[in-house]
């Protein structure tokens, strides 16, 4: 989900004003939970696999 919101952010800079620095955190926050293969570690559990 947070790659999602930034990418959105990302593209409606040009719209309306965002804040750099969210954008930063943001990318910071995917940037140090990422593994080097790509992927992020699963948390929690899912209630609705459905929604999976």
């Amino acid at each position: 989900l947070t790659a999602f919101v930034l990418k959105s952010f990302a593209q409606s800079r040009g719209f309306i004003f965002i804040d750099p620095k969210e954008l930063h955190a943001a990318k910071s926050w995917l940037i140090t939970h990422q593994k080097e293969e790509g992927s992020f570690p699963a948390v929690g559990r899912i209630l609705n696999k459905d929604l999976q």
